[in-house]
């Protein structure tokens, strides 16, 4: 190997390592786990039918703008009732914004979940930090749809509403 390689060999090496200390030393690996862990909280809570901690994942902005939260919750464990005999994740992304020190880390999931004969599709998204605006962390959407029902209820992430989606 000449000088010039070994030189490049090592500034890549370098600077691939700096990348995981900057990603660690915002939290961005810890929001991940995170993520995964709203997850199986979300799953759990409709598996228990617990109605207070379902709501109470939820940011404290949809919580206050989405006075029929309960509600709709209670509609959601009656949509989707039974045995979850598994779940999957099938697709997860994420929205960063960064600006001087602060930052903000929206998470866009989805899973399959299978109850009794029936398979559903979770999306939710999840703010896993916001410095700009603490309100904001948390469930800002979920949606829980039939998989046969994926094409009708189709729609993108920026268009999901905040709160709780089920179909009529």
């Amino acid at each position: 190997m000449n000088k010039l390689h070994f030189i490049i060999f090592i500034f890549l090496y370098i600077f691939s390592f700096s990348n995981c200390q900057g990603k660690k030393k915002m939290g961005f690996a810890m929001r991940e786990q995170k993520n995964l862990d709203v997850a199986n909280k979300i799953i759990q809570c409709i598996e228990e039918k617990n109605v207070d901690g379902l709501y109470m994942l939820f940011s404290k902005e949809v919580i206050s703008s989405q006075k029929n939260l309960k509600t709709d919750i209670l509609r959601l464990y009656n949509f989707c009732s039974g045995n979850i005999l598994e779940y999957e994740k099938i697709a997860m992304g994420i929205d960063t914004k960064i600006e001087g020190k602060s930052n903000s880390s929206e998470f866009h999931t989805s899973y399959k979940i299978h109850i009794d004969d029936t398979s559903f599709i979770m999306d939710y998204i999840f703010i896993a930090r916001d410095s700009f605006d603490d309100k904001k962390e948390g469930i800002k959407s979920l949606k829980i749809i039939k998989e046969i029902d994926e094409d009708k209820y189709f729609c993108y992430w920026q268009d999901m509403k905040p709160g709780i989606f089920i179909p009529e």
